[in-house]
């Protein structure tokens, strides 16, 4: 008896979903709800089967945001509150890194955020670009209930911020101090790296190093500038892909010179954070892929990984640190970076269909508004300045602008001549200082740290070799670097109001004298100047006196006198830390 054939089975449709021109793969959605990733142009026959989801895109990040962020804290242990808040801190990331699991990743994202609040306004600039990229990470795992659709709604959003964030950092070095060759922060790091890795008898001759000096500011600021305009390109632009791996190359390439840079200015834990974030948000499938390949290496890939990782190892400078656990962590994420770069294929869309997912999406975009006004707006109104989204910049953000375009501090300007409040008093020149505090917090000169053959070549380049770090000596509170010598200095009145509070919290004995400064801005001979003013405050040894010594109301302080009021209390504690700026000169010297 003839037996019938079986009909073929049934072929699931397959519908291209990405056409991104630029890539070898694509991915195509199949009728059982999965996704398949096959080389363009070709059709796969799929036989109907459970569901086949493209592999989950969180648990790498998750291990190696783990990984990072014990380098950070190893070596910033003053980013946490308290010994306790570290020891929970210490926990959640090994839990998190062991399990990979959301719902850990979720809990340990708010203990850092929790950490980071409590510390404020006292952070770097790195902390503040990483609280935005955690909280959109955050908020899209919240919302959402599969791993994948989360990183598809969190890192379009941290793209964003991250391309906010270097554009911000290459804006405000747009200023007349930051291009000023002598007296510049890029200098110092560029001859910092020739000095350390050029031998002595290779080293170039003065017109060379004049050379060097005058180009550092306009590469920085062309190369930071370039990562964040390659960063906002959207994903769905004609060859995003390329230039989303192009700007992670540049990233890495960026901090491998900052982590080199020797000490004072050895900053690996920053390299860290940054390349993390770029990394995972510009290549989500190619860091996925880079971290799962690592964990397979065997034999010459992993002996040429550990000589890598032993190579970075020895480029620490840092005194009193023997196991500078940050540069090997650097060293890492840069061979995961290139990796990422190779293995990099198109991101599945999102299922839009899923009101979840729409809302994870949307309300992580939503935080990218408050980003771009903290890094771009703020410094103009005069809500930042420790912090600011533009590193080793020397802006001023008060007492009148150094920026090329737009000006900065108008909250001072515009209530100048208001008695109390967040911006009343105006700016206020400090003429005398006995307090070894405020002194150390001011302006700490990091000079001498400099190493000798790196002094003695930006003087060969002209440059004065002076550098100022207020912001290692805000975060670290056993960061006091005296300056070799006072310099009278500028600062707003609430920040005066914040310096004499933690002087007197601390029981010195001091004294201090300031002259308030007639309006809001001016240049030079506004700085040096009369001023309407003459105050003087005495401390200690259970004597506390403030008089008027020259100007309108001569003698004891009144109530609404800058020396008698509280100090800011509230979001104006929590949210800016004004830099002292010294009298000296028209520009400012480097600062960070």
């Amino acid at each position: 008896m003839p037996t019938r054939s079986k009909p073929p089975p049934k072929v699931p449709k397959v519908e291209i979903l990405s056409s991104d021109d630029d890539s070898a793969e694509e991915w195509e959605a199949r009728d059982d709800g999965g996704f398949v990733l096959t080389p363009r142009g070709t059709q796969r026959r799929i036989a109907p089967a459970a569901p086949r989801f493209a592999p989950n895109l969180l648990a790498p990040y998750i291990r190696t945001w783990c990984f990072a962020e014990s380098a950070n804290y190893a070596m910033q242990p003053f980013l946490v509150p308290a010994a306790w808040h570290m020891a929970v801190m210490a926990a959640l990331l090994a839990a998190a890194a062991a399990t990979a699991r959301a719902d850990v990743f979720k809990a340990t994202l708010v203990w850092r955020l929790l950490g980071h609040w409590a510390c404020a306004p006292y952070a770097f600039e790195s902390s503040q670009w990483s609280v935005y990229a955690d909280l959109a990470t955050l908020v899209a795992l919240l919302l959402t209930t599969n791993d994948n659709d989360a990183v598809r709604a969190a890192t379009p959003a941290v793209r964003t911020m991250f391309g906010v964030f270097y554009f911000a950092a290459a804006w405000w070095k747009v200023n007349t101090s930051f291009l000023d060759p002598s007296i510049s922060c890029a200098p110092i790091l560029v001859l910092q790296l020739v000095a350390a890795y050029v031998p002595a008898a290779l080293t170039p001759p003065p017109s060379v190093l004049h050379l060097a000096a005058r180009a550092a500011a306009p590469v920085t600021i062309i190369g930071e500038g370039a990562i964040g305009v390659l960063l906002l390109v959207p994903s769905s632009a004609p060859h995003a892909r390329r230039l989303h791996a192009l700007a992670v190359a540049l990233t890495a390439l960026l901090h491998i010179g900052i982590s080199a840079t020797p000490f004072p200015n050895q900053i690996a834990s920053f390299s860290c954070i940054c390349l993390l974030r770029v990394g995972w948000c510009a290549l989500p499938i190619g860091w996925a892929r880079a971290v799962r390949d690592a964990a397979g290496w065997r034999g010459r890939e992993a002996a040429a990984a550990a000589a890598a990782l032993a190579a970075a190892g020895a480029l620490n400078t840092v005194p009193g640190v023997t196991f500078n656990f940050p540069l090997i962590a650097y060293a890492a994420l840069t061979i995961l970076a290139i990796r990422a770069i190779v293995r990099d294929a198109p991101l599945a869309p999102p299922a839009d269909a899923v009101p979840a997912a729409r809302r994870a999406a949307a309300a992580a975009r939503a935080l990218v508004v408050p980003c771009a006004l903290y890094a771009l707006v703020w410094p103009i109104l005069g809500l930042t300045d420790l912090g600011l989204a533009g590193p080793f910049s020397s802006l001023r953000v008060h007492g009148g602008s150094n920026h090329l375009v737009v000006p900065t501090g108008l909250l001072q300007a515009a209530f100048a001549d208001s008695a109390g409040g967040a911006f009343g008093g105006g700016v206020v020149r400090v003429s005398a200082c006995t307090s070894e505090y405020i002194l150390s917090v001011t302006l700490p000169d990091c000079s001498a740290l400099l190493p000798p053959r790196a002094r003695e070549l930006l003087r060969a380049a002209g440059h004065s070799a002076v550098q100022h770090n207020p912001t290692v000596a805000r975060n670290i509170d056993v960061a006091r670097m005296l300056p070799e010598r006072f310099v009278p200095f500028t600062v707003p009145a609430l920040e005066l109001r914040r310096l004499l509070y933690e002087a007197r919290a601390r029981g010195e004995k001091f004294s201090l004298t300031y002259d308030v400064l007639p309006g809001a801005t001016g240049g030079r001979e506004w700085r040096a100047g009369k001023g309407v003013r003459t105050v003087k405050v005495s401390e200690g040894g259970g004597r506390a006196e403030c008089r008027v010594v020259r100007g309108e109301g001569k003698g004891p302080c009144a109530a609404d006198e800058i020396a008698e009021q509280p100090p800011p209390s509230g979001w104006a504690w929590k949210s800016v830390v004004f830099f002292a700026h010294p009298v000296e000169g028209e520009e400012l010297p480097c600062m960070d």
